[in-house]
């Protein structure tokens, strides 16, 4: 049974593809037939009583205008209202104007230590020297 079985498979297969290769080359004849015309006639008669049918299959069943109303067009809302102006606006933004808020603050506390004189720079390092020996020696 194994053997024959396999073998009706391989026929079914066979005629599977002979009727498809017949039907393709059904198709191109007949396109050839309708489009050898130089005036297309058979074809735009076509055209002429399948009106919305030939509406339907040129605007390709309309996928792409549905994509665009279901998945697209509500993106491109949410992304405009929630993701530009909530996100974007207010929390990146903010981030990034804040931390640079808070380092002109901190530079602007950091600079009224810097005056320019040696001896204050030679007595910040002595302060610094005597707060980690400290440290040291404490622990």
């Amino acid at each position: 049974m194994g053997r024959s079985g396999a073998h009706s498979i391989h026929l079914e297969e066979y005629i599977l593809m002979a009727f498809s290769t017949l039907v393709a080359i059904g198709a191109i004849l007949l396109a050839k037939k309708y489009y050898s015309d130089e005036n297309w006639t058979a074809p735009r008669k076509i055209v002429h009583n399948m009106k919305t049918m030939y509406k339907i299959l040129v605007h390709k069943w309309y996928l792409d205008e549905i994509y665009y109303k279901v998945f697209v067009d509500p993106l491109f809302a949410a992304s405009e209202s929630l993701l530009w102006k909530i996100t974007d606006t207010n929390i990146i933004d903010g981030l990034v104007n804040g931390t640079a808020k808070l380092i002109f603050s901190i530079g602007d506390k950091i600079k009224k230590i810097q005056s320019g004189l040696v001896q204050n720079y030679a007595l910040m390092m002595m302060v610094g020297i005597v707060c980690i020996l400290g440290y040291m020696i404490l622990k």
